[in-house]
């Protein structure tokens, strides 16, 4: 019997598997439905998770151009003499992964381990003891803990799209990374709580339609959208946007 299950409210509610003592890396993840064959089941690595900071002769091309990819965009950041992963990652296979986590060939059969046991031998026990998530459903962002550094690394030239994330969460206010390229405008949409936007690269114009206002926004400014306000933002200039909402309990 495989379970599937939505991601839960809580990260810390998640069925993970865990990659440790391959030097420094220590790699979190968990399985994505459906569960497939051993050469096709895709996984998913965690936010959090701290990846060898340095490749050896041995990593696939294609791992490494992954690792190199991620520095340069900010996916992955140095912290503390460690390089830890910004965002969750899908893979298609779990040796992919563990040769992306560690920077170099290995068998992620082996190497992701639960309970004590790798997940090669977990794969073949009945009832399976396994988790696998359902990929449509919402993964829960991880909340900040305290004292912890937050890295906001400056926009990557040559940006093409719009991206968004969150940097950083308590349970009641979140952080938001916000990137727009060049005349990019973004909908008219309804803020769900108090909002303070701020620019940190380029320039932006916010539109606040209830009461009508305009603002535009450059470098070490910012501006409040008050709950139940409808606003858009325009970019002028490749601009890097931080959003700090507050949320009620």
């Amino acid at each position: 019997m495989v379970t599937i299950q939505p991601f839960p409210d809580n990260r810390s509610d998640l069925r993970t598997l865990t990659m440790c003592g391959v030097g420094r890396a220590h790699a979190i993840a968990v399985l994505l439905a459906p569960r497939g064959g051993k050469r096709h089941q895709r996984l998913m690595l965690l936010s959090g998770s701290v990846l060898e900071r340095y490749e050896v002769r041995s990593c696939p091309c294609l791992a490494s151009q992954i690792r190199r990819s991620w520095r340069e965009n900010g996916i992955a950041v140095e912290r503390g003499g460690e390089l830890v992963l910004q965002e969750d990652r899908r893979f298609n296979t779990p040796g992919l992964a563990a040769c992306v986590a560690t920077g170099a060939s290995k068998n992620g059969w082996d190497y992701f381990r639960s309970d004590g046991q790798s997940l090669n031998d977990l794969w073949w026990q009945e009832p399976s003891p396994l988790f696998f998530y359902h990929p449509a459903s919402r993964m829960p962002p991880p909340f900040t803990r305290p004292g912890e550094v937050i890295q906001v690394p400056p926009l990557r030239p040559g940006m093409i799209g719009e991206r968004e994330w969150i940097l950083a969460q308590t349970a009641t206010s979140q952080v938001v990374r916000l990137e727009l390229p060049r005349r990019k405008k973004r909908p008219r949409e309804r803020a769900k709580d108090d909002t303070f936007l701020q620019c940190r690269e380029g320039k932006a114009v916010v539109y606040t339609y209830t009461p009508e206002r305009t603002a535009e926004l450059v470098p070490h400014q910012e501006v409040l959208i008050p709950e139940g306000s409808e606003y858009s933002i325009e970019a002028i200039e490749d601009t890097l946007l931080l959003m700090r909402r507050f949320v009620p309990r």
